[in-house]
């Protein structure tokens, strides 16, 4: 299983950390799901360091790139924070 969280788009410390509990949730609900962090900002890899998501990814904000990236990614469940 895929998840894809969208996380808010402010590129701080304290905004990246109150994700912790949204991710530690889906990873006990889904143990099994690679997470996906899905960020507006270059410094995504945040997630991936603090051991909340499997893999990040930057997105351009815009419908068709994110539509795009949807496509491409195939999620089974995605997670809206922004």
């Amino acid at each position: 299983m895929k998840i894809g969280v969208f996380v808010q788009n402010r590129n701080f410390f304290g905004a990246k950390l109150i994700h912790a509990p949204l991710f530690d949730s889906i990873q006990k609900r889904y143990p099994s799901a690679e997470i996906t962090a899905l960020a507006p900002y270059n410094d995504h890899q945040f997630f991936v360091d603090m051991g909340l998501a499997h893999r990040s990814l930057f997105y351009k904000k815009g419908f068709l790139s994110t539509h795009k990236l949807l496509q491409e990614e195939h999620f089974d469940i995605i997670f809206n924070l922004i």
